[in-house]
């Protein structure tokens, strides 16, 4: 089919959309359709293509741009990646060869086969109808695939716009103007949009058909064997600035030798009984610096109640106001302290 412009558009567009009175493209703001040459319908040649054209106005210009898309049949090499939780693909397209449409837009393609009940394994599919063999079939099969793949993004984009923006305004089969494609252009003296342009290239198109074939393989639908290489990471940590872990470290270590210490002092020099809970323990806790009863204690500070003096268990002591220091109230022996004084201030 030779390459459409504005002059032959019309033409062919007047073919796929026959209830238009006007199938001059540059009369609507958006048309695009799948066209199939008349031999091709016919059975007059061998071989032709599927192609889709487009006609449409760019938003940096009022010039009208058409692409004329031709349906490849071609080979996918897609490395998928997966990294960090997100997916990326690199594909590399190649062996591409165009679709030829001839034998495909026969009616009643697949007549016999569907009404067929094939019983062997591999499935052996009945070749009296056209007198195909089953390789032919076979290739006719895959050739269906490859155009339900390409349809899949075709018809949403076939169809037309015309009068967008406006009462009179028709949208007829394509959902091109609800995707990031579409630029709405506004009228802001009359409030509303007043006409819709595309950021369209044959580029743009041709991406588009590769994740729509992609997105098909990715469906879960289909299953096939393929070489898959797992990477798998350890993590790793680099201190680009060690002092500054190994200071804050030190500086906890010797504050908490130096707490540590002063609690070992204490304790041997508070000769506090080893057993946790008790009120002997308490007793102990406040008592005099230099009492009999904090004499007697410090020979208890370790071993539990196992290492308990005979005096110190047999001692009788009394809380009360400290001979020695009139503002002290500790336990003590009766020689060591006396009663408390009502309204008295005691530390």
């Amino acid at each position: 089919m030779p390459n459409l412009t504005s002059a032959t558009l019309p033409i062919a567009l007047g073919n796929t959309f026959g209830n238009l009175e006007d199938s001059d493209p540059t009369h609507y703001n958006y048309m695009g359709a799948p066209i199939l040459s008349k031999d091709a319908v016919f059975g007059q040649s061998a071989n032709s293509s599927f192609v889709f054209v487009i006609s449409y106005r760019a938003p940096n210009d009022d010039v009208y741009r058409f692409i004329q898309c031709v349906t490849m049949d071609a080979k996918y090499n897609a490395e998928v990646e997966y990294r960090n939780g997100f997916q990326s693909i690199d594909v590399n397209v190649t062996d591409e060869k165009p679709l030829n449409a001839s034998p495909l837009v026969v009616s009643s393609l697949f007549y016999d086969l569907m009404n067929s009940e094939p019983r062997t394994d591999p499935v052996k599919f009945p070749t009296q109808y056209g007198n195909k063999t089953e390789n032919e079939i076979l290739d006719l099969m895959h050739g269906a695939q490859v155009l339900a793949m390409s349809d899949a993004m075709v018809y949403c984009l076939s169809g037309y716009i015309q009068q967008y923006g406006l009462e009179a305004q028709q949208i007829e089969d394509t959902m091109i103007h609800q995707t990031p494609l579409a630029v709405n252009i506004r009228n802001d003296t009359n409030y509303r949009f007043t006409d819709v342009r595309f950021k369209l290239s044959p580029a743009v198109i041709e991406e588009l058909m590769q994740n729509t074939t992609l997105s098909i393989f990715n469906d879960a639908t289909h299953w096939t064997q393929t070489m898959v290489n797992s990477i798998s990471y350890e993590n790793r940590y680099i201190f680009k600035e060690p002092e500054r872990l190994i200071g804050s470290y030190a500086v906890l270590l010797a504050t908490y030798l130096v707490f540590a210490t002063l609690g070992l002092v204490a304790f041997v020099q508070n000769g506090v009984a080893a057993d946790s809970g008790v009120f002997l323990q308490v007793l102990c806790a406040t008592t005099n610096g230099n009492s009999i009863l904090n004499k007697l204690a410090k020979q208890a500070c370790l071993g539990g109640s196992v290492n308990h003096p005979r005096e110190l268990l047999d001692l009788e002591v009394q809380f009360g106001q400290v001979k020695e220091d009139k503002d002290l109230a500790a336990f003590g022996t009766a020689a060591e302290v006396t009663e408390l004084k009502k309204g008295g201030s005691y530390r």
